[in-house]
């Protein structure tokens, strides 16, 4: 019996030890915990994850300082930083917690075609991250360049402070990013709405019926007609820079003023749109016999084949006027039930430049 008993217990310890070297051998060091975006937002996930660039000490390998470990000391770089980052905080005088706002990025590099372009905007929705609550923010991988930083305010609070006729999107800065590279940088934020009164006049003089375009980047963001003294206004805008378009559909003048107009916040700004329009007489004949078109509609179109007018029409000399600011024009015959469509280049006339003294040519054959 005792000897039963001997072999049993040293079978036990021939085991033990056995899993006692087996679990020495197979020992892993716990790897880096990065905490998920859901659980804690973009920002802080991606700063979890994100190697520092500027570190250029080695690491020394968890293996190596685990206790027990059968694996050779080792060192351990730092991955190379993919991309170009945007690091930093948003401050208001406004504001102190920041529930509900993004911030993204638009490369400003105009260059390339329309595949391009698509690829751009498809990259600067990918960049939208949401802001901490204390304004914190990161941003990236993202090309290197210079971009644009917007700002996205919840919608809610667009309805409430500027109503509809305002946007979402408030651009706060522009910076540049260098491959591999973290840029940290704070921005100053003002939502306050202001006023904008747009004040137009053609020739010196109060221009009233004529149709106003507020404009920030691709989209319009309030329109209306001036009133009998020239005046469209005063409407609800948000600070920053707005481009204006003024035009008379009647007359088919179309004028967008070169510079940009700046709203400020809390404040009423009046700005003026001067306007020169010149009016001439055309005549028009047939491009095939020569014989002047009369009694026939013209149409005006600017130089890529839109229309701008109404139709205007010729009278018993195959001539009409047209009242326009000074650009290149093109005409043609009115085209009928859809004259916002491009016509066919051959139902176009040549480029007509229309300068501040009229038109550089008197004959236009179509």
């Amino acid at each position: 019996m005792k000897s039963r008993l001997f072999l049993a217990g040293a079978a036990v310890a021939v085991v033990g030890a056995t899993l006692v070297l087996l679990r020495d051998e197979l020992r892993v060091a716990p790897g880096p915990v990065v905490q998920s975006q859901d659980a804690v937002g973009p920002a802080h996930a991606m700063h979890d994850a994100l190697p520092d660039p500027a570190s250029s000490v080695p690491v020394e390998s968890r293996e190596a300082r685990e206790p027990g470990s059968r694996m050779p000391a080792r060192t351990v770089a730092p991955a190379p930083l993919a991309g170009a980052w945007l690091r930093g905080r948003l401050t208001s005088a406004e504001r102190s917690i920041w529930g509900g706002y993004r911030l993204g990025l638009l490369e400003l590099d105009e260059s390339g075609d329309s595949e391009a372009w698509r690829r751009r905007a498809d990259r600067a929705w990918e960049s939208i991250r949401s802001v901490e609550l204390d304004g914190r923010f990161e941003l990236g991988p993202f090309p290197a360049g210079r971009v644009r930083v917007d700002l996205f305010r919840p919608v809610e609070l667009v309805w409430r402070d500027v109503g509809e006729g305002d946007w979402n999107r408030l651009t706060i800065g522009e910076v540049v990013l260098e491959e591999g590279v973290v840029l940290e940088r704070d921005f100053e934020v003002s939502e306050r709405a202001g006023q904008l009164v747009i004040a137009v006049r053609v020739n010196g003089l109060p221009a009233e019926g004529v149709a106003v375009e507020v404009l920030r980047d691709e989209g319009c963001r309030a329109r209306g007609e001036t009133d009998a003294t020239g005046r469209f206004g005063p409407f609800p805008v948000l600070a920053g820079d707005l481009r204006v378009r003024v035009s008379d559909p009647r007359t088919g003048w179309r004028h967008v003023h070169p510079l940009p107009i700046v709203a400020r916040p809390g404040a009423t700004v009046e700005a003026l749109v001067p306007v020169e329009v010149v009016t001439a007489r055309l005549l028009f004949a047939s491009r095939r016999g020569g014989e002047p078109l009369t009694h026939r509609s013209i149409t005006v179109f600017d130089r890529d084949g839109y229309t701008l007018s109404a139709s205007t029409p010729t009278d018993a000399a195959g001539s009409a006027t047209f009242s326009l600011v000074p650009g290149d024009y093109r005409f043609a015959l009115n085209p009928g039930a859809t004259p916002e469509l491009v016509l066919e280049s051959s139902g176009l006339s040549e480029v007509v430049s229309w300068s501040y003294s009229g038109p550089l040519v008197e004959r236009v054959s179509l």
